[in-house]
């Protein structure tokens, strides 16, 4: 039975050497009353484990080609896959986005280790005991943090990686207790924009100098929503970042959004001699589309977020006024 793609077990093989195939493999394990073994199909690695040598399964990324076996199905079934329970419950991720569902489910550890024999990727598993229903998620899959879903129980799977960390549920901020001035303005808001030329949006934010808790992290990010009416051309960042620098913004033209990644040092001081609050100013040079509504009154939305500690908060909503190229 083939237990885990790229896996060993956790001790030291009591008996090993190079075998040709799968078949000889399970004979040269056999032959020593062994339990389980790992075979590398490339290098011909074959190396068996006792059970007591082999309780949890460990991955082995950096070789691809190897898989963990049980010679001994009803006896020995395939080690554990190591977890660690998480405080949260009724929390999920957003179950549509679930690489793996699967139900009549046992417990937390069966959830875990039919998630991640489908895929060694899973990060996070949820487990429903009433409905004995198992989510898995890669950490792809939870990039919008958790909401609210009564009955599971969630965990976080030392397997991939061993120092990963459970999730916990974002908090909502008021940006009034954080922010002194908050402003942001898309182009002239008087005479509105012509269809085919450049607009400047600009938004700027001036933390209090004293700020309240829980504090912001230094990896707080700042989202904005564009419409896809508007291509970006230039980002730019105005303040003092020299000694928290500000990653240069993520341009995505697919899903319309500018997204400047750990801004939350440069806000705070992070590193400066004073270590105070530092205004920022995050401006988008955007060409409007040739083909835009007559008279379109476009949406510009900004969000600071901090995946599992501040959620998705709306901190300025901007209107762009397009003129008609015809009234001039």
């Amino acid at each position: 039975m083939s237990c885990y793609p790229s896996s060993g077990c956790n001790g030291i093989p009591t008996n090993s050497s190079l075998q040709s195939n799968f078949s000889s493999c399970v004979e040269f394990c056999e032959g020593f009353s062994l339990d389980y073994f790992t075979l590398d199909r490339v290098t011909g690695s074959c190396a068996c484990f006792e059970s007591d040598e082999c309780t949890e399964a460990v991955y082995l990324e950096d070789q691809v080609t190897s898989v963990l076996y049980t010679l001994n199905d009803s006896n020995h079934p395939c080690p554990s896959i190591p977890f660690t329970s998480c405080t949260s419950s009724n929390l999920t991720c957003d179950l549509s986005s679930a690489t793996f569902n699967k139900g009549a489910v046992s417990g937390m550890q069966e959830c875990v280790d039919s998630a991640v024999g489908t895929n060694p990727r899973i990060l996070h598993a949820f487990y429903n005991p009433t409905a004995e229903f198992c989510n898995g998620f890669t950490a792809a899959d939870c990039s919008d943090g958790l909401v609210t879903n009564t009955g599971y129980e969630s965990a976080i799977v030392q397997y991939t990686n061993s120092n990963a960390t459970c999730l916990e549920p974002c908090k909502d901020i008021d940006p009034d207790n954080y922010f002194k001035r908050i402003t942001a303005r898309a182009g002239n808001s008087k005479t509105g924009h012509l269809p085919g030329k450049s607009m400047r949006y600009t938004l700027t934010l001036v933390p209090h100098k004293m700020q309240p808790s829980p504090p912001l992290q230094s990896s707080l990010d700042l989202r904005v929503n564009l419409s896809s009416f508007l291509k970006v051309t230039k980002t730019h960042v105005k303040g003092d970042t020299r000694n928290s620098k500000v990653l240069p913004a993520v341009i995505d033209h697919v899903a319309d959004t500018v997204t400047w990644e750990g801004i939350g040092a440069a806000l705070l001081g992070v590193g400066s001699k004073r270590s105070m609050p530092n205004k920022l100013t995050f401006n988008i040079v955007a060409t409007l589309a040739s083909d835009i509504p007559k008279d379109a009154d476009l949406e510009i939305e900004a969000f600071l977020f901090d995946e599992g500690n501040v959620c998705n908060v709306l901190v300025a909503e901007t209107s762009l006024l397009v003129r008609d190229p015809i009234k001039g």
